[in-house]
């Protein structure tokens, strides 16, 4: 059953590469691992917890309740509440993106002919 895309949950997710990019220039004396983690954990309070919880409190949300009451239910209510669940599922993502970090970095340098470039 198909249905209208969520405006606001589309922003979410494509400010979430946005924001993580966003980490790798602001912080450009960390290493990439380092910026890597910092952009996830802040994508993950502004999109996931933030932009994306508000797009379902619209889209899911009780017409008795105002847009922010809708927002607490849908971020702190539920079956398992998605304050909790999120953060979870994030940080298991990012231990495999990490590790594919590591094994792309070495396969770019090897078959591709990318230098790896030493952090400072």
């Amino acid at each position: 059953k198909g249905g209208t895309p969520n405006a606001i949950i589309t922003l979410g997710n494509g400010l979430m590469g946005f924001m993580v990019g966003g980490a790798f220039k602001l912080f450009p004396k960390l290493k990439p691992e380092a910026r890597l983690i910092i952009g996830v954990y802040i994508s993950m309070l502004v999109c996931t917890l933030g932009i994306n919880t508000l797009g379902l409190a619209v889209m899911y949300g009780s017409p008795s309740f105002s847009l922010w009451q809708n927002y607490l239910a849908q971020l702190v209510f539920g079956t398992v509440p998605r304050v909790l669940f999120q953060p979870i599922v994030i940080t298991v993502n990012l231990a495999i993106t990490t590790g594919l970090y590591f094994v792309l970095r070495k396969y770019f340098a090897k078959y591709l002919g990318f230098s790896q470039q030493k952090s400072s």
